[in-house]
């Protein structure tokens, strides 16, 4: 009798693992679709943004990639934007040579791109056991971040998010020439930041959220 309690209570706890999993992938939890569906985590990532002096910003993202599974290349998308404008982008990578860079989606106002590090079109995969890590790099220059209205001028930038894997740790750097003179900063989430050269450190962020800066300038 004691045997049969047993067995009753193991297969009952798989059932409701089970349901637990199918719940949670159902609901849309995202670290449930990370784990099933996700190539990659990101150990790190680095945001640089260097306000230029007619008011466009020159970025470049530094993106270190832990592979999961078999691969052929890494994506990035910038969603298309309401206001923000960007040109001059380039992509390549460190730890594998990149193959070639395939725009699947290139306008003013966003890009989506496939780096490959196969031959394009090839069926080939890479080994993550061989090549866990890569790092990617990104480059652009962003028109319309600085909004100049008549009484205040402010900076409006969504620095990191839309990601379909967790980051270890996500910094973003901000550099301000010396006339501009930054009088508040709202981060979401909320985060202490000092000087001309704004540093927003970030730990073990989840997949599919974003981190948003604004910072009021005089006019």
């Amino acid at each position: 009798m004691r045997a049969k309690n047993i067995i009753k209570w193991v297969v009952a706890g798989i059932v409701l693992s089970l349901l637990f999993i199918l719940f949670q992938s159902m609901g849309g939890n995202p670290y449930f679709k990370w784990y099933f569906n996700s190539l990659y985590t990101i150990r790190s990532a680095v945001i640089q943004q260097g306000m230029l002096p007619d008011g466009r910003f020159e970025v470049h993202e530094i993106i270190d990639y832990q592979m999961r599974k078999p691969f052929r290349g890494l994506y990035r998308e910038i969603p298309p934007s309401r206001y923000v404008e960007i040109d001059n982008v380039k992509l390549w990578t460190e730890g594998i040579e990149t193959s070639s860079v395939e725009f699947i989606r290139k306008q003013s106002n966003g890009f989506e791109a496939q780096v490959w590090l196969v031959p394009q079109g090839s069926s080939e995969r890479l080994d993550p056991a061989r090549s866990p890590l890569i790092r990617l790099h990104v480059t652009y220059t962003a028109r319309g971040v600085f909004e100049n209205g008549p009484q205040v001028a402010q900076i409006f930038r969504q620095y990191w998010g839309g990601w379909d894997a967790p980051a270890g740790s996500v910094t973003g750097v901000f550099d301000f020439p010396d006339p501009v003179n930054i009088t508040a900063v709202s981060l979401h989430p909320p985060r202490s930041n000092d000087s001309k050269r704004k540093s927003l450190h970030l730990l073990r962020i989840p997949s599919s959220t974003g981190n948003l800066r604004r910072g009021p300038v005089p006019r």
